[in-house]
């Protein structure tokens, strides 16, 4: 788990138990939270919208989902609600509105009431306060740059 984990970009994160119960040693940070939900979301998109259920039947058992933000129409669509004592009430959560994408992490609220509210606020001041731009394609030349120390110009300076 932990070699997959710096494998997929998490580098700051270990984990000592695949619960993601405390554990001396275990550590995720907010940041790594967000390019996991990224990870999932782009690698493993037929198996994403499960994050976004809002109930589902097991046998005779229903579960909701426990994240409140996927029954109110923010354009949430998953993903984790969580709580430890020493981290508080958490969320991550994504939400997609006009093909533009936002993923929050929140950690260390006092209450489940607080981890409905301010993730709220939260996404709907990121989406009024991001818009998605493109700067260049994809293998689109931008400039040519002088690098010291480069090829190009250590031939243009043994010809001076």
């Amino acid at each position: 788990m932990n070699k997959y984990a710096k494998e997929i970009g998490l580098t700051k994160s270990h984990f000592e138990n695949s619960t993601g119960l405390p554990a001396d040693g275990h550590v995720m940070t907010a940041r790594e939270l967000a390019l996991l939900a990224d990870y999932l979301i782009k690698n493993y998109p037929e198996y994403y919208h499960y994050f976004g259920e809002k109930e589902f039947v097991y046998g005779k058992w229903r579960f909701t989902n426990r994240n409140p933000l996927v029954f109110e129409d923010l354009g949430v669509d998953g993903l984790k609600t969580g709580f430890i004592e020493d981290a508080g009430y958490g969320l991550v959560a994504s939400a997609v509105r006009d093909n533009q994408r936002v993923i929050l992490v929140v950690s260390g609220l006092n209450t489940k009431k607080e981890r409905e509210e301010e993730p709220r606020k939260l996404l709907e001041w990121g989406f009024k306060s991001f818009k998605p731009y493109r700067l260049f394609d994809q293998g689109e030349k931008v400039s040519d740059a002088l690098v010291w120390g480069g090829t190009q110009a250590l031939r243009a300076a043994r010809r001076q």
